[in-house]
């Protein structure tokens, strides 16, 4: 991965486009009790352009999903390009995993009583690649203490970061 980025910076709320500060995200998980939060990483190979130096990479999306059941939901997001080369899938998925927990450690840090769910890009079904470092994974959210999920429910990665990632 390229070097450590402050996850604290780079929120933005994507209806509107405006950056949000994690404090702010904070203080409306806080003030909505109901909701459960939901944290989630995904990444795409991005092309080579102007704003990435020419040079191929990955652009990442990690994405703070706020449900509040039979209300609907809210989610913030923070993108940001890698000119990693990752030579395996796994490298890839332990980078996208890595972002999640540690924004979750982050939340956690403001929160110390909210309960959070990762979500990672990783299959249950073992017909897929991702489902080959699934135990890796599972037992690595678990053991920080977070709710696990991953495909066919982990929604934050494969849908709401795949968005932001492409």
């Amino acid at each position: 991965m390229t070097p450590e980025r402050d996850k604290t910076q780079g929120w933005f709320d994507p209806l509107t486009g405006d950056p949000c500060e994690l404090d702010l995200i904070v203080q409306k998980i806080m003030t909505k009790r109901t909701c459960t939060v939901h944290v989630g990483t995904d990444s795409h190979k991005a092309k080579p352009s102007k704003d990435n130096g020419k040079k191929p990479g990955y652009m990442f999306a990690t994405v703070i999903c706020l449900y509040d059941p039979g209300r609907g939901a809210d989610y913030y997001c923070r993108k940001f390009y890698s000119a990693t080369t990752y030579d395996n899938l796994r490298q890839r998925i332990i980078d996208e995993v890595s972002e999640s927990i540690d924004v979750s450690l982050i939340l956690t840090e403001r929160m110390p009583n909210t309960q959070i769910s990762v979500h990672a890009d990783v299959n249950s079904d073992p017909r897929f690649k991702t489902n080959n470092y699934l135990q890796q994974v599972r037992s690595w959210i678990q053991s920080t203490g977070f709710k696990f999920l991953c495909k066919p429910h982990a929604w934050a990665s494969s849908d709401v970061a795949d968005k932001h990632a492409k």
